[in-house]
């Protein structure tokens, strides 16, 4: 037998092998249905090393994206660290960016930790953060949960849902992860052991206390209850309702940058693009799509009605869909995708130019939680439909989604991808405490002097560049740049 044929018979071999561990149903350990528990764990690891190889450069260098550090660590340097912790900003409390952030600038100022390593301790957060959703599907329970390849592919369009690197290893937006969290212990049994209890129990307290994104799943919980006649299932719904409380009456205040609400039409292009578009065709696709949309939009003729039909046919489908599969996992994952897409993109996103609107890469992570729980929406009805020609259609439409959003991941976009140095950056801030360290994108500069400078009340009228740059009225003077005037 020559090499190259004794490479090929390797091949084969290893191809057979994972297929039939792929197909094979889960047997579990004693009377634990699922994977067995080291089997759990090195796919809860390939996920996390999936997370870290989305942005290699960022997780070589370190990083603060965007508002993290000129924001919020900026903030928690100059302010009392209970102001810091309860700080309400752009209309609503980030609590869990708000205590990292906090813990890495006492550390720092304290000395216990470099300037140059404190990237690494918010994204150790982020990243902990983001095993919460694989860890739930991997020791979870559910009808839907009984073949490898399930675990496998839902995983997997979770880490490589297309234009997501926004949500990526940053405490901004662990909210983000928290709600798909919430997503799936909605169609997940409840927890078996006082430990999952706990677990659940704190994810749903503090999912909306970190945005109140999470509440948008609020009804989905009690009508769950209701139709399940689960006690069980109305303390979950009741455990997300308190910090849901909280988090509206005490923290959250309307937003002059939020609340531009969408006509139908419009919002049912919105989601075809995105949710449909995006996934199917990919992002350069998606984008000449969106473009489509946009000018279609702008000129409102007979273009513009026929997309929106479209559209609106689109979302019927994913509607139809939904209550066909209603008794199953997906009859509950399609709706919560579709009320988050709406909530967000309806009224949600912040106000920015209309060709923003119809743009993937605009946004992106409000693309997020839709596409991951859609695709595995997707992955569960692949298992769960009876008859084979039916079975086939959504395993190759499962395996298209995972392909397009493979090759998605490979080009990701370059300012979120790419940036300056931290390490290089901290260092000029030792030497000079009144430089300001650049995060990414390059734009976004932190405050880290040795001078603190009250910060006025926020307001869109007198909103000021000139503010210092971690208050919300310079935060919200730098948006008023980009919205347009009415």
């Amino acid at each position: 037998m020559t090499e190259h044929s004794a490479h090929a018979a390797f091949g084969r071999r290893s191809l057979d092998a994972l297929r039939i561990w792929l197909t094979t149903p889960c047997t579990g350990e004693r009377d634990d249905p699922g994977l067995p528990g080291r089997q759990k764990w090195a796919l809860l690891a390939c996920f996390a090393l999936l997370v870290l190889l989305r942005l290699p450069q960022a997780t070589w260098q370190g990083r603060f994206l965007d508002e993290e550090g000129p924001i919020f660590l900026a903030y928690a340097w100059h302010r009392d660290g209970w102001d810091a912790l309860w700080r309400s900003f752009g209309g609503y409390l980030n609590l869990g960016a708000n205590a990292s952030t906090l813990l890495a600038a006492r550390l720092v100022r304290h000395g216990y930790l470099p300037l140059a390593l404190a990237p690494r301790l918010t994204m150790g957060i982020a990243l902990a953060f983001q095993l919460l959703p694989a860890a739930l599907i991997l020791w979870g329970h559910g009808r839907w949960l009984t073949a490898r390849w399930v675990y496998a592919a839902s995983l997997l369009m979770i880490v490589l849902a297309p234009l997501s690197e926004e949500v990526w290893l940053n405490v901004l937006h662990i909210q983000y992860h928290l709600i798909l969290c919430c997503g799936l212990i909605l169609v997940l049994e409840p927890p078996r052991s006082r430990r999952g209890w706990v677990v659940q129990g704190l994810i749903l307290l503090l999912a909306p206390l970190c945005g109140p994104g999470a509440l948008v799943l609020g009804p989905l919980f009690l009508a769950r209850a209701w139709l399940d006649r689960s006690p069980a299932r109305l303390v979950q719904t009741g455990l997300l309702g308190v910090g849901g409380l909280v988090q509206m009456l005490v923290f959250f205040t309307p937003s002059p940058v939020r609340g531009h609400l969408m006509d139908l039409p419009s919002l049912a292009a919105i989601l075809f693009v995105r949710l449909g578009a995006l996934p199917l065709t990919g992002i350069r696709i998606g984008w000449a799509i969106g473009d489509v949309a946009f000018l279609a939009h702008a000129r409102q003729g007979p273009a513009w009605w026929a997309f929106a039909g479209l559209s609106l046919a689109y979302c019927g489908a994913l509607a139809l869909t939904a209550w066909r599969c209603r008794h199953q996992a997906a009859g509950w994952l399609i709706p919560a995708a579709l009320a988050l897409a709406v909530v967000s993109f309806g009224g949600g996103m912040i106000h920015a130019n209309a060709s923003d609107w119809f743009s993937a890469g605009a946004g992106e992570r409000y693309n997020f939680l839709p596409l991951a729980l859609l695709g595995i929406a997707l992955a569960a009805i692949a298992q769960d439909t009876t008859g084979p020609r039916r079975r086939r259609a959504a395993l190759r439409l499962c395996a298209l989604v995972m392909v397009v959003a493979l090759l998605s991941v490979v080009s990701p976009i370059k300012e979120l991808s790419q940036g300056p140095d931290w390490r290089r950056q901290a260092a000029l801030w030792q030497s000079d405490h009144a430089y300001h360290p650049q995060g990414w994108p390059a734009a976004w500069a932190l405050d880290l002097s040795d001078v603190d400078q009250p910060c006025p009340p926020p307001s869109m009228a007198t909103a000021s560049l000139s503010d210092p740059s971690y208050c919300e009225s310079a935060w919200l003077a730098r948006l008023k740049q980009t919205i347009p005037r009415d």
